[in-house]
């Protein structure tokens, strides 16, 4: 008997922990909760496309509605893809464990793992960390290098971990970031862009030769109030007297309120859009690209599987 509960014991030890019911059911939970996350954004944002196409209203505050569930789904998705990996290599193994929580952002936890004499420091996600109050055991499943799960023993939630402390930093994480916000901002610019206004002005001043801007007054349709521009008159195009031109005003950001010839010359603003939506795409190419290469790079040390000894299953 003694043989076979030490075999048993040892094989307890290399057991993935997705083996365990609760562990599978847990995770199969945080996986619904994403994706029902993630398509509940989705859909706000087509509502919102599709009233703001039809002209119905502007999308006002359902663009911020939107962006929380969607930012909340990917945040959620990608833990859930995480955990999965991991849970199904690696085994739950009791560690003590201190636990400081922080005014912003989740916890961090200190694991003293039975076979290493130093202690594993990790920055918990703060979604679904609520039940890291205090010191005490927790379950750990994962590598010290690539992170894993923490969970608190009587209780089935599953807490991402990550390495306090990484070698590399994600950089091309950043750079798709970086793209992606970039690319949405030229694109919202671009779309915004058709709803310049068209106004009629009255050339003050007349250039003296072809491509000198003249001085043109107008009505500012956002303010009410008269203002005088410089304005690239041409030379008869729609008007309807000898000292009048039309022109338009740009409608959204940091431009609002420019004039220009929108039959001569594009705004300062759609320079600025396209130059958004070129570096958007590049940092996001550089960023996906990059990201793979070092995904498949470090892909092994997620998979690797732990040494023997080196775990203690879950109580089931």
């Amino acid at each position: 008997m003694d043989e076979q509960d030490r075999a048993r014991a040892e094989a307890e030890k290399t057991t993935p922990a997705m083996r365990d019911t609760a562990t599978a059911q847990e995770l199969a939970a945080y996986q619904r909760r994403g994706t029902r996350t993630l398509a509940t954004g989705t859909i706000i944002l087509w509502l919102t496309v599709a009233l703001k196409v039809a002209g119905v209203f502007d999308g006002g505050g359902f663009w911020v509605a939107c962006a929380v569930p969607l930012t909340s789904g990917v945040i959620l998705t990608r833990n859930a893809h995480h955990m999965s990996r991991v849970l199904r290599v690696h085994p739950w193994t009791r560690c003590p464990a201190h636990v400081r929580r922080r005014r912003f952002g989740g916890p961090l936890v200190t694991l003293h793992m039975p076979a290493s004499d130093r202690p594993l420091n990790l920055k918990c996600t703060l979604v679904d960390s609520r039940a890291l109050t205090s010191d005490g055991p927790l379950w750990w499943s994962g590598t010290p290098e690539r992170g894993g799960v923490v969970r608190v023993p009587g209780t089935t939630a599953l807490v991402r971990a990550c390495p306090a402390q990484r070698r590399g930093r994600p950089v091309f994480r950043w750079l798709l970031m970086l793209g992606l916000i970039a690319g949405c901002l030229g694109i919202a610019g671009s779309a915004a862009s058709e709803d310049n206004p068209l106004v009629e002005l009255s050339v003050v001043k007349a250039s003296t030769f072809p491509g000198e801007p003249c001085m043109v007054r107008l009505k500012d349709p956002f303010t009410g109030d008269h203002r005088t521009s410089a304005f690239l008159c041409s030379e008869g195009h729609v008007a309807r007297h000898p000292t009048a031109e039309w022109g338009a005003l740009v409608s959204y950001g940091p431009f609002k309120g420019d004039l220009y010839n929108p039959y001569l010359e594009y705004p300062t603003a759609s320079d600025v859009d396209d130059s958004l939506l070129l570096a958007g795409g590049l940092l996001a190419l550089v960023g996906s690209v990059g990201g793979a290469h070092t995904l498949y790079r470090r892909r092994h040390l997620l998979t690797a599987a732990p040494p023997p000894g080196t775990g203690q299953a879950a109580h089931r």
